[in-house]
């Protein structure tokens, strides 16, 4: 029995979000996937990025602070943001 050997993915943490409308302009920082879901978009975000790090060194209720940080951006209707694992 032959088995195939995969090599270990590169992977990322993004955090993923659902909006129900979008800012005016949207930070090169989030990525929105077309609309997908009615009435409504997803975003998403890398781990890693500058922003994003920058709001957790701020706070210890990091989700609520990220929460209130994209509201303020413009996205509307933000309620959670799921964190996953994607192949880079």
């Amino acid at each position: 029995m032959n088995i195939k050997r995969r090599e270990p993915a590169c992977q990322a943490l993004v955090g993923v979000f659902f909006c129900t409308q979008l800012p005016s302009e949207i930070p090169a920082w989030i990525e929105i996937e077309a609309r997908v879901a009615e009435p409504g978009y997803y975003g998403q975000f890398d781990w890693q990025n500058e922003h994003i790090q920058g709001l957790l060194a701020q706070s210890v209720d990091f989700i609520e602070v990220l929460l209130t940080y994209l509201s303020s951006l413009g996205f509307e209707g933000v309620g959670a943001v799921e964190w996953r694992t994607i192949d880079i």
